[in-house]
């Protein structure tokens, strides 16, 4: 399956697809089929492509996925609200987390894993207060974490706290992490991304941020 955040069709039997689109997420992605993996970048799947072009403009955007074993049972990391800001000893405390991680996945390593965030990766009230957002957490968990893709769900704090819209304000994850509804199968399990909150802010500027609600 084929989508580009609100239309979806499937590819041919020779994997060929077309979708007509208005583009107006930026992006075009696959829905992982269960037995399949994609390449990554670090820890990042990259199960999508962005779109630069008009909507009148055809572009071409190819998945190529690799066949692997081991799906029938597999571990499933669920890594839930890092908030990671560049304040108090939240590196410290990340980089034992990983060390931690990278030891079980060592002591671990003939078993098939994987991993979930839950969102909340980032804490938008120091993105610019702190110089630390979506950018360098990518920066931070492909530098300290190896050999194991971690797809990624959008928390309320990984919206940019300068721009009003909900829509505006996840543009950063959209460039820096990809769609922000997606779906995936693992095995025999079928996982669907949501992002559920809608961000209301009145925006902001030069380190202050406008009234937040989610």
């Amino acid at each position: 399956m084929v989508s580009d955040g609100t239309e979806v069709t499937v590819t041919d039997d020779k994997g060929i697809y077309e979708l007509k689109s208005a583009k107006k997420w930026g992006y075009v992605f696959i829905s992982v089929p269960s037995g399949y993996e994609v390449a990554a970048e670090g820890v990042f799947p990259q199960f999508y492509q962005t779109l630069k072009g008009a909507a009148d403009v055809v572009e071409q955007k190819d998945f190529k996925l690799t066949k692997v074993d081991g799906q029938d049972r597999y571990k499933l990391f669920l890594l839930g609200d890092m908030h990671l800001a560049n304040r108090t000893n939240d590196a410290a405390q990340f980089t034992q987390f990983t060390t931690d991680l990278n030891a079980y996945m060592a002591q671990h390593s003939g078993q098939k894993m994987y991993a979930l965030t839950l969102g909340d990766m980032t804490w938008d009230l120091y993105w610019y207060k702190n110089n630390y957002a979506l950018p360098q957490y990518r920066e931070t968990i492909n530098r300290q974490v190896k050999n194991l893709q971690i797809y990624h769900t959008m928390g309320n704090h990984d919206n940019d706290p300068y721009v009003a819209s909900d829509f505006g304000a996840e543009g950063p994850y959209r460039q820096h992490m990809g769609p922000v509804y997606y779906a995936m199968n693992i095995g025999r399990i079928h996982y669907i991304m949501l992002d559920d909150t809608e961000y209301l802010n009145t925006g902001g500027s030069q380190g202050t941020v406008g009234s937040r609600n989610y």
